[in-house]
């Protein structure tokens, strides 16, 4: 689950706001244009955008758009074209550019012109930086302190996702499926 604690500070400011949607509800630092205008037929293009926009600041230290007020913040993410990390940010990070042009294709601002889901973000992601796709399912030993199967006992699709960091450190989870 996913939440906008942005929205949950912004009430407890005693800011009018409301979630009858009525009024533009969540963060404009992280709100896709459509969300931004008021659109009403928003899909996963638009979690999309804000995990772009998310990944950013992560990346820069900064967030895509600024401005002095909420409203100039939302317009900017209506109007200004998509950021784009320079090479030599990509450079500090040891990015390739590739990286770069996923977040702006994250940020594009026609939804059609997107990623269609935040997976198909995170994967280009991280085929761009060179590291396996941490969605992969393969099968891997039991952790220390469990029993592996007997012979002729296979558990009911005991799979487990394993993750590898940059570092080459392997996290592996079991999914019991």
């Amino acid at each position: 689950f996913l939440s906008d604690f942005g929205i949950a500070k912004a009430l407890d400011g005693g800011l009018n706001l409301s979630l009858t949607g009525t009024a533009m509800v969540g963060t404009p630092a992280y709100m896709s244009p459509e969300q931004a205008i008021g659109e009403k037929a928003i899909d996963g293009r638009s979690d999309t955008y804000s995990l772009g926009a998310v990944a950013f600041e992560l990346l820069t230290g900064r967030q895509p758009y600024s401005g002095d007020t909420p409203m100039r913040i939302a317009l900017r993410h209506i109007q200004d074209p998509p950021p784009r990390l320079t090479a030599e940010e990509l450079a500090v990070l040891g990015l390739p550019t590739e990286v770069g042009a996923a977040l702006t294709r994250a940020m594009a601002k026609d939804p059609a012109n997107r990623f269609t889901s935040p997976l198909d973000l995170a994967r280009a992601l991280v085929t761009a930086a060179g590291l396996p796709d941490p969605l992969a399912v393969t099968q891997t030993r039991p952790p220390s302190g469990e029993t592996a199967p007997s012979p002729g006992h296979a558990p009911a699709a005991q799979e487990r996702i394993t993750l590898a960091t940059p570092s080459g450190a392997r996290w592996s989870k079991g999914l019991g499926l």
